[in-house]
């Protein structure tokens, strides 16, 4: 969502070829520093800290020695992403539903006032959800994987592909999300439940979540290229999507 809101903020080319620099540097520290220090978090110990995954990267900052201040540096920094996050999904999530699909389908003579005030609802009861799942016993990890597992899976695929081709039908963009969505589906549906199901020489399913999502972003490519006629060249133009 924050993406969408900069797209929106661009006025000229000189400010997408600034944009570029900036948000590059700024993917690579993201990428260089956070996501490199969680995912090799591991190698610093020989076994989990007894609350789980969730608490090395608590437990490597307590054993740095770092002062208060830097430690309360990085707790309002945490604190920030996660309400800003929570903020632009919310807002974008309650608008889409209200403008794209209950106003547009649904309720077609709602005025601003309705719509303003079911709105409103809407975002009320997504974080209302979000504090009750956040309350729950899953790791962080695996809401994580489940839900950006399933984004991703369903997603990725026909975004990617209309960035660099523009020979993609509606069809096989439809195909391949729900392929997608149902392949990495399983380690949600086994955490709800079938917790005990499991795979030879793999483990749980529930703890399968960021494989289950790594597969489904390739069987998203692979249907959207089988059925969305990209390398079909007798395939008339008006089957295809218009980005």
């Amino acid at each position: 969502p924050q993406m969408i809101h900069k797209f929106y903020g661009i006025k000229d080319d000189r400010e997408i070829k600034r944009g570029t620099i900036i948000s590059t540097v700024f993917a690579l520290v993201v990428a260089g520093g956070g996501y490199f220090i969680g995912s090799l978090s591991r190698l610093f110990y020989s076994e989990l800290p007894e609350a789980g995954t969730d608490y090395l990267v608590p437990s490597m900052l307590g054993e740095a020695n770092l002062s208060a201040l830097l430690l309360g540096v990085v707790l309002v920094l945490l604190i920030a992403a996660s309400v800003s996050t929570l903020c632009s999904i919310t807002i974008t999530a309650s608008s889409t539903l209200t403008i794209d699909i209950v106003k547009q389908r649904i309720a077609k003579n709602m005025d601003e006032k309705k719509s303003a005030f079911f709105m409103k609802g809407v975002a009320v009861v997504f974080i209302v959800a979000s504090y009750f799942i956040a309350n729950t016993k899953t790791p962080i990890l695996d809401m994580m994987s489940y839900s950006w597992g399933v984004i991703s899976g369903s997603f990725l695929a026909p975004y990617a592909l209309l960035l660099y081709s523009d020979r993609l039908t509606k069809k096989g963009a439809s195909i391949g999300m729900i392929g997608g969505f149902i392949t990495a589906l399983p380690p949600v549906v086994c955490k709800l439940f079938f917790p005990e199901a499991a795979l030879p020489f793999f483990g749980k399913v529930c703890d399968l979540g960021p494989h289950f999502a790594c597969l489904a972003m390739v069987v998203s490519f692979a249907l959207c290229l089988c059925f969305g006629k990209v390398f079909d060249k007798s395939a008339k133009s008006a089957e295809f999507i218009k980005a």
